[in-house]
C-alpha cells in the first residue's frame, strides 16, 4: 500500500491546479462561477435554517443545486 504523500506536495498540486483552471476559464467565466458558487452556498444556508440543522438531505440540495448552477454557468461559455 502507497503512503499519502506530504502535505506540501499536494498544497503546490493544489495551488496549480487553480492557477491552471483560472486562466483557462478566463476572469469573466470565473467571476461568473464564483457567483454561481456564491448561490449555492446562500441556498445551502437557507435550506440548513430551514430544516433546523444539517442532514444529509440538506447537503444533498445545496451539492444538487451548486453542482447544476456550476454546470449552467460552464455550459454558458
Amino acid at each position: 500500500m502507497c503512503a499519502a504523500p506530504p502535505a506540501w506536495e499536494l498544497a503546490a498540486l493544489t495551488a496549480a491546479l487553480a492557477v491552471t483552471g483560472a486562466l483557462a476559464l478566463g476572469p469573466r467565466m470565473l467571476l461568473a462561477l464564483g457567483a454561481a458558487a456564491a448561490v449555492a452556498f446562500g441556498l445551502g444556508l437557507w435550506a440548513q435554517r430551514r430544516r433546523g440543522g444539517l442532514d444529509a438531505e440538506v447537503v444533498g440540495a445545496a451539492a444538487l443545486g451548486g453542482e447544476g448552477l456550476a454546470l449552467l454557468v460552464l455550459a454558458a461559455a
